[in-house]
C-alpha cells in the first residue's frame, strides 16, 4: 500500500476513535458504550494496515515478550472488564482499540513465546538434575 493510502487510513482510523470516543463518554446505556467499544475495536483494525501497524510488527519481532504480554492484557482485561459487569468500561474502551494489533501480533509471536517456555524449562531441569547429584 503507498503511503497516502496509509495515511489516509490513518487519518479514518483516528476519526472513526475519535467520534467512539465521544459516544462512549457520553453515552448512558450499555448498548451505547458497546456500541462504541465496537467502533474502537474497528478503529484498531485499520490501524494495522497503517505506519502503526508496521511499527507493532518491528517491536513484536525484536522481542516477543513485549507481544506476548500486550496480548495478555489487552484481551485478559477486556474480558474480565465486560465479565464483571456486562458493560464495557473505560479500560475495556481502550484496550478494543489495542486488542486487534495484540490479537494479531502476539499470536504470531505465540511459537517463539512456546520456543522460549521449553528452553526456560529444560535450563531449570538441567539445573535441578545437577543440584540432586
Amino acid at each position: 500500500m503507498e503511503i497516502l493510502g496509509r495515511f489516509g487510513l490513518l487519518i479514518a482510523a483516528g476519526a472513526l476513535f475519535w467520534l467512539a470516543r465521544r459516544l462512549h463518554s457520553k453515552g448512558r446505556s450499555k448498548m451505547q458504550k458497546n456500541v462504541a467499544t465496537g467502533m474502537a475495536f474497528a478503529a484498531g483494525l485499520a490501524l494495522l494496515g497503517t505506519i502503526v501497524g508496521e511499527w507493532m510488527g518491528t517491536i513484536s519481532s525484536a522481542s516477543p515478550y513485549v507481544a506476548g504480554a500486550m496480548f495478555l492484557v489487552t484481551v485478559g482485561g477486556f474480558v474480565v472488564d465486560v465479565w464483571t459487569d456486562k458493560q464495557a468500561d473505560k479500560f475495556a474502551f481502550y484496550c478494543a482499540l489495542i486488542m486487534p494489533l495484540a490479537i494479531v501480533f502476539g499470536l504470531a509471536q505465540a511459537s517463539n513465546i512456546g520456543d522460549e517456555i521449553g528452553k526456560s524449562g529444560g535450563r531449570v531441569s538441567s539445573t535441578v538434575e545437577r543440584a540432586g547429584k
